[in-house]
């Protein structure tokens, strides 16, 4: 049996770029089942460009984040692939055909990573999943069985940002096979607006996934530690800092850079130099 792929597109302000996303799945070598956008209460032209693409499923709620978003446009899907594609992104042609193909080879897995091209001011870098080598899970190269993506539970709406990794936190378990697709499927935009909002949710949900999962790996509570250490630096919140960043020390401490990062913590007027200011925003 052929897989349904429901594409699943969240989307907030982003009438610029929001055909573009479309366009990209209308033009795929194999189809997709279905195109749902969840339009997540903008206020811009989301809903004209939406009138352009009347085989596109629209659903309109109030704000309520990326993540209720997703989970909404999971619950309306009728196929039995899941594929969440940012608003600002695109799949390449051969995206849906190369899952597809996969599936083939690996019939009994549950999720499949594919690589991404990131494109930064035109210039592109190239990703692709290798053993033994860690890359970002990004929204759109990936896909996942739906039932397995209900249960565990879907993506956490509390989150703002790390959602996707968190969700695969939930997802490494030996029971689900994973299986990687060793060539890009997706085209990323970074996108660098709204920065030092975007700091703040980022430390948020990073003391958040640290309290909800406990038993995370020493290599990913240092990682997270110090990027915490590091934001709380350029809030001037020095004890904080001071604090993340000796956790971070402590679970590797032959991380001499960690530690170099807590001295300079110990001396705010030598940190307010080094580190530019970010004021929080509540």
């Amino acid at each position: 049996m052929e897989p349904k792929f429901s594409v699943i597109i969240p989307s907030y302000n982003r009438a610029a770029t929001l055909g573009r996303a479309i366009e990209s799945l209308i033009q795929q070598i194999f189809p997709a089942y279905e195109i749902i956008v969840v339009d997540d209460g903008s206020l811009d032209q989301t809903r004209s460009v939406l009138e352009l693409f009347p085989q596109v499923i629209y659903f309109y709620q109030e704000n309520k984040g990326v993540s209720a978003a997703r989970n909404q446009g999971a619950e309306m899907a009728k196929g039995d692939w899941l594929i969440f594609l940012d608003s600002d992104d695109e799949l390449l042609p051969s995206a849906l055909l190369d899952f597809s193909i996969s599936m083939l080879h690996r019939p009994k897995a549950h999720i499949f990573l594919g690589g991404y091209y990131l494109n930064k001011n035109g210039t592109e870098t190239k990703f692709v999943p290798e053993q033994g080598k860690y890359i970002g899970h990004l929204s759109g190269s990936f896909v996942i069985r739906k039932k397995v993506f209900e249960q565990v539970g879907r993506y956490d709406a509390k989150l703002k940002f790390a959602e996707n990794t968190e969700l695969f936190f939930r997802l490494y378990r030996p029971e689900l096979e994973q299986a990687e697709v060793p060539f890009p499927v997706l085209r990323y935009y970074q996108n660098s607006a709204g920065g030092n909002s975007n700091l703040v949710a980022m430390s948020d949900s990073i003391v958040y996934i640290l309290e909800k999962h406990p038993d995370l790996d020493n290599r990913v509570k240092q990682l997270y530690h110090q990027i915490l250490g590091v934001n709380y630096l350029r809030f001037r919140r020095f004890s904080d800092a001071r604090s993340h960043l000796w956790k971070a020390f402590l679970f590797q401490p032959f991380k001499l850079d960690t530690l170099a990062r807590w001295g300079i913590a110990m001396i705010p007027s030598l940190a307010k130099r080094l580190y530019s200011p970010v004021p929080q925003q509540k």
